[in-house]
């Protein structure tokens, strides 16, 4: 059996109070980026030199990962520091990492959010590694701990909404992402605090103790799935047992093949529409300049894709769940219910996670959690759940800042194994912590 900790509030109200106290140096740190004379040495912020851009156009650079230096290193403490913090608290941690990036390496604001995309991707593979080895908890209903079919229904609007956010940050003013930054992470402290405080009560009134989950990590029962039992029988028709088995028995599948295969066909899709449009600081592979119509034109289409995606994906969701209520199927605990209106709010909302997740470096985990807890989803699910959605968010928000240029490529790998490691330790610690403290 494994333990996972319930989400933290502490460290989402931790983050805020980090980002709130330090704003009044993000705000002294927006020069960076700016134009400057190259023969002005003081023109410049620390760590930057004045350099030429693609376009001829001298701005204050950022130095490269060599030489390495002691901010650098203060800087890789802080990155794994947060990232723990935010694995142990259940948050994304890009309201701890934007910050981190903005004021200990002076990067500009969308560096800052693509690092920590880099960041936040890199911790994701840490989450998903372990949540994709468990069940659900609900014994009576087997199913992966993950929600596949939520997540492949939002994957189509986070990624709309990641693309859209990268174009935005490309001309937003830092100003303007600093500020939206502090807004969405206060907004999700207070949501996080009520979800914690709702949480606490649910688990302690179902006869677990507080702050302690217990799942099934996959192993020998992997090929044990939820039959229709005795006093399901009296409810299902005789002749729909067997194709009500035969349901459940996909569904316990910890990896399910075509969701799987769907999800990263889309992801793709997203990718192939970014090499083709390219944008600032990257080539487009059909020769489209940023701004001119073609570039427009592939955007659309873009999201034209992605709608139309949704639409297949919803189709699809509402004819499997009406099969299973046909067959006499139950809900199980924590069980989404999927509708002809929440089949088009909850995706439409979701927009909104991507473009935080393209504009503020935010992963759109700190948003589709409460989605998910909204829509009645059991918190370790929700969770593990959102773990998936932000991998898939900021691998796409990642590829596509990579090709548009504005990407340090060597802090993005240095400090994405950061975050994979730190997220490991996060949560072996606050495992043992809860196992033996009982916190």
């Amino acid at each position: 059996m494994a333990r996972i900790p319930r989400p933290a509030p502490a460290a989402t109200l931790f983050a805020l109070i980090f980002l709130s106290l330090s704003t009044p140096l993000l705000a002294a740190s927006l020069s960076v980026g700016d134009g400057c004379d190259p023969l002005t040495s003081s023109a410049c912020p620390d760590r930057t030199s004045c350099a030429a851009d693609d376009a001829g156009e001298f701005t204050c650079t950022h130095k490269d990962l060599k030489p390495f230096d002691v901010i650098d290193g203060l800087t890789i403490f802080a990155v794994f520091f947060a990232s723990a913090l935010a694995a142990g608290g259940g948050i994304g941690g890009g309201g701890l990492l934007v910050p981190i990036y903005l004021l200990l390496q002076g990067f500009t604001t969308a560096q800052a959010t693509a690092l920590s995309l880099s960041t936040i991707a890199g911790s994701s593979i840490a989450n998903i590694y372990q949540y994709s080895r468990m069940h659900h908890p609900d014994k009576g209903y087997v199913r992966p701990l993950i929600d596949y079919d939520a997540a492949l229904l939002l994957t189509p609007a986070l990624l709309a909404g990641t693309t859209i956010g990268v174009v935005v940050s490309t001309v937003a003013p830092d100003w303007l992402v600093v500020a939206l930054l502090v807004v969405v992470l206060g907004k999700v402290t207070v949501k996080t605090l009520q979800s914690g405080e709702e949480s606490e009560a649910t688990v302690t009134a179902g006869g677990v103790e507080a702050g302690e989950v217990e799942m099934q990590v996959a192993g020998g029962g992997e090929q044990e799935y939820a039959r229709v039992n005795t006093s399901r029988r009296a409810s299902v028709k005789l002749s729909n047992v067997d194709a009500l088995e035969h349901v459940y028995a996909k569904d316990a599948r910890l990896l399910p093949k075509r969701k799987l295969a769907l999800t990263f066909g889309i992801w793709v899709l997203v990718f192939v529409f970014s090499l083709l449009r390219g944008g600032k600081g990257g080539a487009s592979a059909v020769g489209a300049e940023c701004g001119d119509g073609l570039y427009w034109g592939l955007l659309a289409g873009n999201l034209v894709m992605l709608v139309v995606a949704t639409g297949f994906l919803r189709s699809k969701l509402l004819k499997t769940s009406t099969l299973r209520a046909s067959l006499g199927h139950a809900l199980g605990k924590g069980e989404l219910v999927w509708d002809d209106s929440t089949t088009v709010k909850y995706p439409s909302i979701s927009i909104a996670a991507g473009i935080g997740a393209g504009l503020l470096g935010i992963g759109g985990g700190m948003i589709v959690g409460p989605l998910l807890l909204a829509l009645g989803s059991m918190p370790q699910s929700s969770a593990a759940t959102s773990a998936w959605v932000v991998l898939i968010t900021a691998s796409s928000g990642l590829a596509q800042v990579l090709i548009y240029g504005i990407l340090p490529f060597d802090y993005a790998l240095l400090f994405g194994g950061v975050g994979l490691c730190s997220t490991v330790v996060g949560l072996k610690v606050v495992g043992y912590l809860i196992k033996n403290a009982a916190i």
